[in-house]
């Protein structure tokens, strides 16, 4: 694991996620993360159909990821306003759009979603955004607040994740085992359980409180409908299969979303060491070799407002 230098910024739950979480924090494995990221990236920078002389209002923009790239799609003159809600990430994003020569095009906002405050209305021509919405409580609130800084004739594209799914088993599990008898449970499978269980809801009540699970691909078109947005089209891609090869001292040190504890403070805090051992070794070898299989879901929506 390498560690090369980076410019310092103040940490915030999200910023330390970005910069080191996501990639457990293996500058060797980042790369690899970024190209996948990549991908969603560009799907939503083809939703929304960029053209020169538009502005892009950037939502939860976080380093510069989609906003960036979008520069670099488009002739001038085009800007893009970067909001989020982290000053951390907003920062570092305005040092990067310095050292890339785009300062002056880009403008950058502290602001949460649901307000986009200081944002006028109908100022934007295009609103995108990555894997923002999902960790959003009050989501219609902040879908109307894109339908209000948007001109007339303006157009939405995001990708979100959808993690309903994967709680939905989740919980199944936690059901399961809660209904066996204590000398009948499966103890590995057990430990997944109470690793998972650590990440994400476990229960029909937690997914149902969080923000992140209490939505699916068909609440979010409804929650555009609702707003007022025209021209709804969602498409949903479901990925199955194997990722790729790493350490297991990387993988045990990803956080799976921005304050979620990683394998390995699972393991410090909740495990015993006979406990830790066990799911290492049913684990490691596929996490090594690259045959551990996992599920993927996104949805990608474009979204009007009508003159």
């Amino acid at each position: 694991m390498r560690d090369l230098g980076e410019p310092e910024v103040e940490a915030d739950v999200w910023s330390d996620w970005l910069l080191h979480g996501r990639h457990g924090r293996d500058l060797d494995y980042e790369p690899i993360m970024l190209a996948a990221v990549a991908k969603i990236r560009d799907r939503v920078l083809d939703g929304a159909k960029l053209i020169s002389g538009m502005t892009l209002l950037d939502v939860g923009a976080g380093d510069g990821l989609l906003s960036f790239e979008a520069l670099r799609r488009v002739e001038q003159p085009f800007s893009v306003i970067l909001s989020d809600v982290s000053a951390p990430l907003l920062k570092r994003a305005e040092h990067l759009a310095t050292d890339l020569g785009l300062r002056a095009h880009c403008s950058f906002i502290q602001t949460p979603a649901q307000t986009l405050a200081a944002i006028a209305d109908e100022s934007v021509d295009v609103v995108t955004s990555r894997a923002m919405l999902a960790y959003v409580e009050d989501k219609p609130s902040a879908i109307r607040s894109f339908l209000r800084v948007l001109k007339p004739g303006g157009r939405l594209s995001l990708g979100e994740p959808i993690h309903q799914d994967a709680a939905v088993q989740l919980t199944a599990l936690t059901r399961v085992l809660r209904s066996e008898p204590e000398n009948s449970k499966t103890p590995y499978l057990s430990l997944l359980q109470r690793w998972r269980g650590l990440q994400m809801p476990s229960t029909s009540a937690e997914i149902r409180s969080n923000p992140l699970t209490n939505f699916s691909e068909r609440d979010l078109v409804q929650l555009f409908r609702d707003a007022g947005f025209a021209n709804v089209h969602m498409e949903l891609h479901m990925d199955v299969k194997s990722g790729p090869a790493m350490p297991w001292s990387t993988f045990i040190e990803i956080a799976p979303q921005p304050g979620v504890p990683c394998l390995r403070e699972i393991f410090e805090h909740h495990f015993t060491a006979a406990e830790v051992a066990l799911l290492e070794s049913g684990m490691r070898a596929d996490v090594e070799s690259g045959r551990l299989t996992g599920q993927n879901t996104n949805v990608y929506l474009t979204a009007e407002k009508l003159c």
